[in-house]
């Protein structure tokens, strides 16, 4: 074998690697970070686990069609007058959050849960993560609120 033909395939095995490393970051580049609270319906995340919903604020928007953890399933406002207190219960806020997002309208309308699934959220084992306004988000944002319907393997209530 002459010289030339030994570096060949050392060649195509630095070609290959590069092109397996592009592909990698090509696979990343359609990500950003964002707000949570910046996100709108149908938008899909990846979500750094293990996650706690009170301290989720920053997540990376991930085209839908590729791998991703979550999707955002509702987006509302508790405070759109921005006339009311933040409310004193942390508990309660994050429960009227999950509420809006799981729970048929007085009006008799199916929930955005529903309406996305198929199933009730009670019947289902799919889990839906209420993301709560904070203070400063209570007051510039009306009380702006995110659900995100959990979409990975291992994401079933128990």
């Amino acid at each position: 074998m002459t010289p030339s033909f030994r570096v060949l395939p050392v060649v195509a095995g630095l070609v290959l690697l590069v092109v397996a490393i592009l592909g990698f970051g090509l696979s990343r580049w359609g990500s950003k970070t964002v707000s949570v609270m910046s996100l709108a319906v149908g938008e899909c995340v990846d979500l750094d686990v293990p996650f706690r919903s009170a301290d989720l604020n920053l997540v990376r928007r991930v085209p839908c069609e590729g791998e991703h953890s979550a999707e955002v399933l509702h987006v509302g406002v508790l405070n759109p007058e921005q006339d009311l207190a933040y409310p004193a219960d942390d508990l309660q806020l994050f429960l009227d959050v999950l509420a809006a997002c799981v729970r048929p309208s007085v009006s008799g309308q199916m929930s955005p849960f529903e309406a996305r699934t198929g199933e009730t959220y009670s019947a289902s084992s799919r889990e839906v993560v209420p993301v709560a306004p904070d203070l400063r988000t209570w007051n510039e944002a009306q009380g702006r609120f995110v659900c995100l319907l959990l979409t990975g393997a291992g994401t079933s209530r128990v």
